[in-house]
């Protein structure tokens, strides 16, 4: 009995030993995958073309805005690609620090949601600003600068929160619920 008793209790362990390393090993294969998962998707986002990024920065940060809106948080983005302070690519600005929860610069990048585009008219009309400001030229973007200052805005937050960092820019201007600044003074 007690060999029987010895081997059941040695069996219990190896069993109970088993089942935490597999309990462990399969805690530690979600954790890398989850981990991958977002390696995988920052590096798909990365060598997506600069109209898909922009359109969904455009449709996930400003589809209930007016299309003034809209173009304002697009200028933003194609302001920040010429700024030495962020990356040189539309994709790089829209997903900088995407893989730092709460981080980065644009909310819904690393907000920890799926992006999921469910409104296909606001993400038409996303695409189009998108088209629009991305085939803007030197002319066209100096004639913009000139009627709207909103087109230098380096910046925005939402009407309903208070940044530490706004007294440090210049305010452009606040259409619907978003407020711009710019990094510099406004050309005028």
């Amino acid at each position: 009995m007690f060999r029987m008793n010895y081997l059941t209790t040695r069996s219990s362990l190896l069993v109970a030993a088993m089942v935490t390393i597999t309990i462990s090993a399969a805690e530690t294969h979600a954790k890398s995958l989850s981990r991958l998962a977002s390696i995988e998707e920052w590096s798909a986002q990365q060598h997506w073309s600069p109209f898909r990024c922009l359109a969904k920065a455009i449709y996930f940060e400003a589809r209930s805005e007016p299309i003034e809106g809209q173009r304002a948080v697009a200028w933003v983005i194609l302001n920040r690609v010429q700024d030495q302070h962020h990356p040189d690519t539309v994709c790089g600005v829209v997903y900088e620090n995407t893989l730092k929860k709460n981080r980065c610069q644009f909310s819904f990048a690393c907000d920890g949601r799926k992006e999921t585009i469910k409104e296909t008219r606001a993400y038409l009309v996303a695409q189009s600003v998108a088209r629009e400001v991305l085939d803007c030229d030197d002319q066209c973007r100096k004639d913009q600068t000139r009627a709207n200052p909103l087109t230098q805005s380096t910046h925005y937050h939402n009407t309903q929160v208070s940044p530490s960092w706004r007294s440090a820019f210049v305010r452009t201007g606040t259409i619907g619920q978003h407020i711009f600044y710019a990094a510099r003074p406004v050309v005028r």
